[in-house]
């Protein structure tokens, strides 16, 4: 779905959508440029830039990753409680970013890595667990387009419920990474979304605002 058929088939809450909808799309990229420094430093040999630059690969890459994720299974519920429309192109867009983040990710973790790359990628059960949402995340990334929708059909949806075992993933790689503490905020980050797709809560969610939308006789 274009932007354009969104603002065609949609009522959106401001005249500011497009600027919040653009702000969402470019905001990710923040995370890459605050890399910019040590991977320059890296790249010109200085001594202990490659721990720097894994260390902050994995703080802001991994942390913008979750939050674009937790963005992506948000867009569908939002449009549950509001009947909004406009935001549902940001569900693709967040997910690709997604994808990116934590392929960059990966990639300075493996380039960076004291050892063998493959110790930098999969050394850890912590991080063979990232690896693997990430490898998760690449046929969704690929078949995110009109193209594949046609040509997968109905299977194309059933593909992408894959998002649901890469969230799995990042629980488990969070909580081998940080440990218990991690659980309530992914709780906040991607509870209510997760239980908003629930077939049961989704219908009683759209019957009590289609109520609301009924004129008092």
């Amino acid at each position: 779905m274009t932007t354009t058929q969104i603002r065609q088939s949609s009522s959106p809450p401001r005249v500011w959508w497009r600027y919040a909808v653009w702000a969402a799309r470019l905001l990710p990229a923040a995370a890459i440029a605050t890399l910019l420094p040590s991977a320059v430093a890296f790249l010109s040999g200085d001594p202990g830039a490659a721990a720097v630059l894994a260390k902050q690969a994995n703080d802001a890459l991994g942390a913008t990753a979750v939050f674009t994720l937790a963005g992506t299974l948000a867009v569908g519920p939002v449009g549950t409680v509001t009947g909004w429309r406009w935001q549902l192109i940001l569900g693709r867009d967040l997910g690709l970013w997604t994808f990116c983040l934590a392929m960059l990710d990966l990639f300075i973790a493996a380039v960076t890595a004291p050892a063998a790359w493959l110790d930098g990628i999969a050394g850890t059960a912590f991080l063979a667990a990232g690896a693997a949402a990430t490898l998760v995340m690449v046929p969704l990334a690929v078949t995110s387009n009109r193209l594949s929708m046609h040509l997968l059909g109905r299977f194309w949806k059933i593909l992408h419920k894959m998002v649901y075992l890469v969230l799995g993933l990042v629980v488990v790689h969070l909580l081998l990474l940080i440990g218990p503490g991690a659980l309530g905020p992914l709780v906040v980050l991607f509870g209510p979304s997760l239980a908003l797709r629930v077939p049961a809560v989704r219908r009683a969610v759209l019957r009590g605002r289609k109520a609301r939308n009924v004129p008092a006789c």
